[in-house]
């Protein structure tokens, strides 16, 4: 029997579990869980409204609100701070939703906007904008971008990793498998001279930071503890890096892509 989520109006891509037994979908209201094992669906009214109605649906699918905790019992959701506008941007925190007790747990409570939850191990990873300079119908806008992280046994502490500026994004955040670092890509913003191109290794602990030889690539994931897998931009070719003997191999080349 085919499920019906007729009355779920989703926002974003469907979020499988870790352990592939579950999958939230989110709309303005609710995050519903639809569960493969039992074939049930529930709903959890989180009230999640991050973007108000009218609101640049741009913005909804680029940003993702949602991450699986590797139990796969517990989801992070992002919620937008009521009233709280700088131009474009809203401000965002962070909470804990315990789908066996549908308890809501808050994690950030700073008056910042914040994107890209990825929960990993005992920590949750995100982006989040500082000092922002908002002139109404003036481009671009000035602000700083922050790598930043919390530990889920002790929520309501952001720490901040990195720090960058407008001219660049920063994206793809991909902890190592020892949670000790993190692989991040970095460029140089559309319309704004490409000066900028970059994979990275950032030391959470230390703030050492370690450019590694690919450019800007697409990081895929991890082949082992110490190699990971990673395709150029065109997406045709692809590679692995390792980072102890710091040597790339060439994996796969030919991949047509449209």
């Amino acid at each position: 029997e085919t499920k019906s989520l007729e009355n779920t109006q989703a926002w974003f891509p469907a979020h499988l579990s870790p352990d592939g037994s579950k999958v939230a979908f989110v709309s303005d209201k609710k995050i519903s869980i639809f569960d493969s094992k039992t074939e049930v669906i529930k709903d959890y009214s989180v009230n999640l409204q991050f973007y108000p109605q009218g609101y640049a649906g741009q913005d909804r699918g680029s940003t993702p609100p949602v991450s699986w905790l590797k139990d796969s019992k517990d989801l992070v959701f992002t919620n937008k701070n009521p009233g709280t506008f700088i131009g474009t941007y809203i401000n965002t925190n962070f909470y804990l939703l315990n789908l066996d007790t549908s308890s809501v747990t808050e994690l950030t409570n700073s008056n910042t906007p914040k994107v890209l939850p990825l929960a990993f191990g005992d920590r949750l990873f995100f982006k989040k904008f500082t000092e922002i300079n908002y002139r109404a119908g003036q481009e671009p806008y000035t602000f700083k971008y922050h790598l930043s992280y919390l530990d889920f046994n002790n929520p309501l502490t952001e720490r901040d990793i990195l720090e960058d500026d407008q001219e660049t994004g920063i994206s793809a955040i991909v902890p190592t498998p020892d949670k000790n670092k993190l692989l991040y890509t970095r460029a140089s913003r559309l319309g704004i001279p490409q000066t900028v191109s970059e994979t990275n290794l950032l030391d959470i602990n230390s703030g050492a930071k370690e450019t590694l030889p690919m450019g800007f690539s697409i990081i895929l994931g991890w082949l082992d503890k110490e190699t990971f897998i990673y395709s150029n931009l065109s997406a045709n070719t692809l590679y692995s890096y390792n980072l102890t003997t710091k040597s790339v191999k060439t994996l796969l080349t030919g991949i047509k892509t449209r």
